[in-house]
C-alpha cells in the first residue's frame, strides 16, 4: 500500500547513520522515517536504535505485518519513551484483511 514517487536505490546503513549524525548536530530531536513499509529494511532495528542513542525521539508508521517475534524482542529493548509506533489500517477488518492479508 505504501509507495514512493521515485525509483532510486536505498541509502546504505552508513549513509543513514551519517544523516542521523548531521541532523543531530543541527539540534533536531524527532526522526520520522518516511517511505514505503519501513520494516522492509532488514537493518531497521539498527537504524532505530542508533537514532535513539543519538538523542532522537522516533515516530514510525508501519502496517505491522513484518514485525516478527524476534524483531519485537529487539524493539522492546529500545526505551519506550523514545520510540513511538503508528499502525496504519485500511478500513474495517474485512477491507483491511483483503489488502493486508487474513487476520492482519
Amino acid at each position: 500500500m505504501c509507495t514512493t514517487c521515485y525509483d532510486s536505490p536505498e541509502l546504505s546503513l552508513r549513509e543513514i547513520k551519517d544523516i542521523i549524525d548531521q541532523t543531530a548536530e543541527w539540534g533536531c530531536e524527532v526522526l520520522n522515517p518516511l517511505g514505503g513499509e519501513p520494516f522492509m529494511r532488514a537493518d531497521l532495528e539498527q537504524i532505530l536504535r542508533y537514532s535513539v542513542q543519538k538523542g532522537f525521539y522516533v515516530s514510525l508508521t508501519t502496517n505491522g505485518t513484518l514485525i516478527s517475534p524476534s524483531r519485537a524482542k529487539y524493539l522492546a529493548e529500545i526505551p519506550s519513551d523514545r520510540l513511538h509506533f503508528n499502525f496504519s489500517l485500511d478500513g474495517n477488518q474485512q477491507s483491511n484483511d483483503l489488502i493486508r492479508g487474513q487476520g492482519s
